[in-house]
């Protein structure tokens, strides 16, 4: 049974003679009474703030546990995070090295048909530079034969001619004459200067004719290729003639 402050204020005692002063008795019991009705407030009181602090320590256990749930969860994406980064730094370093290697492979097989493919050129432009000289030197063997049967004939005598110079039409005052006498030389001169030239023209037509011509030695000039260049006669090839014939005729001109 539960004693409340009202069960002492109206608790009733009986009277025997000789007995405790009822006024006494009742006074005590009313300071009883309020000092219980003090302990139950408090008691009240102090039960309220436990249950606040318990409820307040189960938000704390689960703040708690969910803290620790977005530790756990933070710890385990920053791990998947380093082993996808170090996946990812190794995928990319080995398709580095394998494209380097593609690279270096490439390169050298460039280098090797390259290099191929000069000393194909070198090859070509060896057998050309032979099948030129040759040519060149049947050029100028033709070139002394005919040079020297040129100069062969130019030594044969010349009649003297006699040629009729045309009257100035300006100049009537100092009239020349009506025939001008034209020596040996003068001939001989002419004569050779035209042979020099006929032999010329001929040597152009005979050069473009062989270089027109079928390939020298297996080689197409006419096909694209190293360019080529044919030395100058005048420069590149030297040969002398000792006709005395010639000789006599430099020096008159001189």
């Amino acid at each position: 049974m539960t004693l409340t402050p009202e069960d002492i204020q109206s608790k009733q005692f009986h009277v025997r003679f000789r007995g405790f002063d009822v006024e006494e008795v009742d006074g005590f019991l009313e300071q009883v009474a309020e000092n219980f009705l003090m302990l139950n407030e408090e008691n009240r009181t102090l039960k309220t703030k436990i249950e606040s602090m318990t409820q307040d320590l189960e938000v704390f256990k689960q703040d708690e546990s969910s803290f620790k749930n977005a530790i756990l969860s933070a710890q385990k994406v920053a791990d998947e995070m380093k082993k996808k980064s170090r996946n990812d730094a190794n995928r990319m370093l080995t398709q580095a090295h394998a494209e380097v290697t593609q690279l270096k492979d490439e390169a050298n097989r460039e280098i090797a048909a390259l290099e191929s493919k000069v000393d194909q050129l070198k090859g070509m432009e060896s057998r050309l530079i032979t099948d030129l000289r040759g040519v060149l030197n049947d050029y100028l063997t033709q070139l002394e034969s005919q040079v020297i049967s040129v100069s062969s004939g130019a030594a044969q005598p010349s009649p003297t001619v006699e040629v009729k110079q045309p009257v100035p039409a300006r100049k009537q005052e100092a009239e020349p004459p009506l025939y001008e006498k034209i020596t040996v030389e003068d001939v001989e001169d002419s004569w050779l200067s035209q042979a020099e030239a006929d032999l010329e023209s001929d040597e152009d037509d005979r050069t473009a004719s062989r270089l027109s011509g079928p390939a020298i030695g297996g080689l197409d000039l006419e096909d694209e290729g190293p360019s080529v260049t044919i030395p100058d006669m005048d420069d590149d090839v030297m040969f002398t003639l000792d006709d005395p014939l010639d000789v006599e005729v430099g020096r008159r001109r001189r």
